[in-house]
């Protein structure tokens, strides 16, 4: 009679031993429809790590997916779930769609137990758009003083800082 709680077997194996004797010669001990059931006693789920993407801004929809998975009793599937269906997981790039992105990441371990995890990032592969209204394209008779006056709008991440040269001059930074 034996308490299984207090030994650790998580992901080992171990054996069943049947001693027999007999007090008596003429006697030859047997051994008769006997059973032997087991319960996996792992419940431990498998480690799961999102190495890319990460939780950042992305001018390329096509994103490299690096996924680790690990278990004392070994991985049996890692799958992630881009947005819009799951996908049996293979190191490589995948296509995302414009804006915010989340992937999620799921591993069983070989005896049913599951790990998730996800990471949210952005994908904007579209530039600020930007429009000179002043000075305009034309000659002036003047070569003081002429107002800058322009428009720029990003419909991704927002615009992040705005600059602009004279003649390829060294860039001059904009609020």
């Amino acid at each position: 009679n034996v308490n299984l709680d207090n030994i650790n077997l998580t992901a080992r194996y171990f054996q069943y031993k049947a001693y027999m004797s007999r007090g008596d010669s003429s006697f030859n001990p047997q051994l008769y429809n006997v059973s032997l059931g087991y319960v996996i006693l792992d419940n431990i789920a498998p480690n799961l790590t999102i190495n890319s993407p990460l939780a950042i801004n992305y001018s390329s929809k096509s994103i490299l997916i690096n996924i680790s998975a690990s278990d004392a009793s070994g991985i049996s599937s890692v799958w992630f779930y881009n947005g819009s269906q799951n996908i049996n997981y293979s190191y490589g790039y995948y296509n995302f769609g414009e804006g915010m992105n989340t992937l999620i990441a799921y591993a069983n371990d070989s005896v049913g137990n599951l790990n998730f995890t996800n990471v949210s990032f952005r994908v904007d592969t579209i530039a600020p758009a930007l429009e000179i209204i002043s000075p305009q394209s034309q000659t002036y008779s003047y070569n003081t003083n002429l107002p800058l006056n322009f428009s720029v709008s990003d419909s991704g991440v927002g615009v992040s800082s705005c600059w602009y040269n004279l003649d390829n001059g060294a860039n001059r930074n904009l609020t």
